[in-house]
């Protein structure tokens, strides 16, 4: 009998350029991933691009900020021509400020929500805050994993962002991060070569056969995007 060829791998596309040709064209469909990396390397800036490229593609989303109250993000996404505010008149987004003590006081909060909506992409930024709400840690990361497993259950592309703390060697705030998503992607300010600059590292992607190496992250008027020319690219 001829053997059964895999089942085709959805991916969503970034909206990222140069990104999606290190992760074999997107993310995984229905995965969640996390975008960490310390202080100004373009977190906030990524997870609005993400979305900004779902509303054009008209998929419904979700933006929900534990950090910086809406108006906020509204007016830095207008410094890269992205206008939120049509969308979220035609239903297509939701861009809302959250209390982080209230996932802390119930992680399954908004359950229903992502049942009833049907999002199609969802950016949380950021979830290093998630830590003001209780000097707990195994609270913390307990919250976290349900936060994550929600998301991944009704079948929307997430991402979420963390902080990590400056001359730490941890890629997430609480250490846990980074097992319970299906991708991680770091940014980095920092020296190679001799030169300072922002670059990028595809640390993990399931069912991905991503690049290795740190990518050039080059911030334009437009956004985004990912340099072309690697340092120590390999294929895993």
């Amino acid at each position: 009998m001829p053997r059964k060829s895999a089942p085709r791998i959805e991916r969503v596309p970034s909206g990222i350029p140069g990104l999606d040709r290190l992760i074999q064209g997107g993310f995984v469909k229905g995965t969640c991933n996390l975008i960490s990396g310390t202080a100004g390397t373009g977190k906030t800036i990524f997870a609005s691009q993400y979305i900004w490229h779902g509303l054009q593609n008209g998929e419904k989303c979700l933006f929900l900020s534990f950090e910086e109250n809406p108006d906020e993000i509204r007016e830095a996404a207008l410094d890269f021509g992205w206008d939120f505010k049509p969308y979220e008149k035609k239903g297509k987004l939701v861009l809302r400020y959250e209390e982080p003590s209230k996932i802390q006081m119930d992680p399954f909060y908004f359950r229903e929500e992502l049942k009833e909506k049907g999002y199609q992409r969802i950016a949380v930024d950021s979830t290093s805050v998630m830590g003001f709400a209780t000097d707990n840690l195994a609270d913390v990361r307990k919250n976290l994993m349900t936060l994550i497993s929600e998301l991944k259950r009704y079948g929307a592309t997430s991402i979420i962002t963390g902080e990590m703390e400056e001359g730490s060697e941890k890629i997430s705030r609480f250490g846990v991060e980074e097992f319970l998503v299906d991708g991680v992607i770091v940014l980095y300010f920092t020296g190679i070569g001799g030169e300072e600059g922002n670059n990028l590292q595809v640390r993990k992607m399931r069912r991905t056969k991503h690049a290795k190496g740190y990518f050039p992250l080059i911030f334009t008027k437009n956004g985004l995007k990912v340099g072309r020319e690697g340092i120590s690219v390999l294929m895993k």
